[in-house]
């Protein structure tokens, strides 16, 4: 007669193995932990010091550039002050239309622009929604087919 397994009905708790350290090897870990904190911070902070500096001179270089284009290409200037405004939040959207060079018929096709991004974003929920929901009825169909 051969011997079938029967999974048991709860998991077996694993039993905690402790391995004592000595006190040495106690206050050794700890420098190494506080050493190897106080060395991220340092590099955190000199990784955002050096993004801070990069953005401020962006944003100079920018200014600089949106001076030089003013009176040359009005079809890119909308484009930039939409692109800009679209990916914007709705404070700093408010506060780069403000800006002197802002083309002031450009607010309309904002709002029309950020409506359309609203469905596609819409759109995209629901279609993985409805792709999550057919993995599950598949999934379901599928463990329905093994018990039969």
């Amino acid at each position: 007669m051969a011997y079938t397994f029967v999974p048991p009905l709860v998991k077996p708790k694993l039993k905690s193995v402790e391995v004592p350290i000595s006190d040495a090897e106690q206050a050794a870990y700890d420098r190494i932990i506080k050493a190897s904190r106080s060395k991220g911070l340092k590099e955190g902070a000199k990784t955002a010091k050096i993004e801070k500096e990069a953005n401020a001179a962006i944003a100079e270089t920018v200014k600089l550039w949106l001076t030089d284009i003013e009176g040359q290409d009005r079809d890119f200037v909308r484009s930039f002050f939409l692109h800009m405004s679209v990916l914007a939040s709705a404070s700093a959207r408010n506060k780069i239309a403000k800006h002197s060079m802002f083309p002031s018929d450009l607010s309309d096709e904002i709002e029309t622009h950020l409506e359309a991004m609203k469905e596609a974003t819409a759109a995209r929920q629901r279609e993985e929604a409805e792709a999550k929901e057919k993995a599950k009825e598949d999934a379901a169909a599928a463990a329905g087919a093994e018990q039969v």
